[in-house]
């Protein structure tokens, strides 16, 4: 499957490449804000893949935002309700794993998806769980973790600065860990080279 993206990283040069290749039918899935998706450039790039029938699937991730009763309102997510005015005829799928009832209601209004079937499932998942430890050297105590119970696995550790963030980077690598910093303060090309040497790596 060919994936790309198109979001505020990228260049104009290397935008418009991804662009070329979705109107090439080079792309299998491709991931866009809301922000981006509501703009006229970008509705007329699909409104040529819709006449060319390449539009497959619309999936609408995070779709509480839609809600201003979600957790993360966010206004252009109420935009996509473009995907049922102009492609009827192309299905759609919201998802999101954290709404109630109310909030699911205004999915259904604002995305027009009156009579789509719904699949919800609990919050309680057993692959997901959350332990509390005293810190009494927490340097040494993130080792143990990672090296007792994940080696060889991929993770993200939080830190509470950005300064934090690199010193616990820096301690990674030399136990011999593949380990890279990422936060605000870094370069914006820094960081993208980060995100996406991380994206190769399996979360824990």
């Amino acid at each position: 499957m060919k994936a790309e993206f198109l979001n505020s990283t990228l260049s104009g040069e290397a935008a418009n490449a991804v662009e070329r290749k979705m109107l090439r039918g080079e792309i299998t899935m491709l991931y866009a804000a809301p922000e981006r998706v509501a703009t006229s450039r970008f509705l007329n790039l699909l409104d040529t893949l819709h006449e060319q029938r390449k539009l497959a699937l619309f999936a609408i991730d995070e779709a509480h935002c839609v809600s201003q009763w979600g957790h993360d309102f966010r206004p252009e997510y109420r935009a996509l309700a473009v995907f049922h005015e102009r492609y009827p005829d192309v299905p759609r799928i919201a998802l999101t794993a954290t709404a109630d009832d109310i909030t699911r209601a205004d999915i259904v209004q604002h995305l027009q998806l009156e009579g789509a079937r719904q699949f919800v499932s609990s919050f309680d998942r057993p692959n997901i769980r959350y332990t509390i430890a005293e810190k009494t050297d927490p340097t040494r105590q993130l080792l143990q973790f990672i090296e007792g119970e994940h080696a060889g696995e991929a993770g993200i550790v939080y830190c509470q600065s950005r300064k934090r963030v690199e010193e616990i980077a820096e301690t990674l690598c030399r136990e011999g860990m593949d380990a890279l910093p990422y936060h605000a303060g870094l370069d914006a090309e820094v960081r993208q080279r980060h995100q996406t040497a991380s994206c190769a790596k399996r979360e824990w």
